[in-house]
């Protein structure tokens, strides 16, 4: 087993006992995972890797649906204003990617 594994297996095993004996629950453990995720895509996108470029792009997107929900059950118009601006964001992410992508490839000469 390499060293790398056996260092996560340990921090996996820690993070395991910390929520069994603080009593999170489930919505803490989705934090704690939601704040790695973030943490990871932080460092990616410090590091101008591409992979966490596109992660930024499915973590603002899957908030949408979330925030569709929430409007469902307490509409208002400032939230229809917040879907609209991040599904904008979105797509200014998606667009920003693709163009970088179309500028950083070989022209084939």
């Amino acid at each position: 087993m390499l060293l790398h594994s056996k260092v996560l297996i340990w921090l996996l095993n820690r993070v395991d006992v910390m929520v069994q004996q603080v009593g999170l629950g489930t919505s803490g453990f989705i934090a704690l995972f939601y704040a790695m995720m973030l943490s990871v895509e932080g460092i990616g996108v410090w590091r101008e890797k591409r992979w966490a470029e596109w992660l930024m792009v499915v973590a603002t997107a899957s908030l949408v649906p979330l925030e569709v929900v929430h409007m469902i059950h307490k509409p208002g118009a400032l939230k229809v204003l917040i879907i609209c601006a991040n599904i904008l964001i979105v797509v200014y992410l998606i667009l920003t990617l693709r163009r970088h992508r179309a500028h950083s490839a070989p022209s084939g000469q």
